[in-house]
């Protein structure tokens, strides 16, 4: 089974940890791996509309955090390319 560079693994981990939304919105990203990737929500008062159900708003931004948590799973082992000069 092929498993992707732990090393690229923290450093995604991190990356996606320290971005400003993710801090606002206390979510942290506990590991990624082929196919999968594992978020933590500690939910609280700002994800709550004032009949204090989770907010639409935020279940939407979650649907469009899955595509987006496929992509850092899917990515492959290698070195990427570097960027065109411009």
């Amino acid at each position: 089974m092929k498993k992707l560079n732990p090393e690229y693994i923290e450093r995604v981990t991190q990356f996606v940890n320290r971005c400003p939304y993710f801090e606002l919105l206390s979510m942290k990203l506990l590991d990624v791996g082929l196919g999968f990737s594992l978020l933590e929500i500690n939910l609280a008062e700002k994800h709550l509309q004032p009949f204090g159900f989770v907010h639409g708003g935020f279940m939407l931004r979650l649907s469009t955090l899955l595509p987006s948590g496929r992509y850092f799973a899917g990515l492959k082992t290698q070195t990427p390319a570097p960027p065109p000069s411009i």
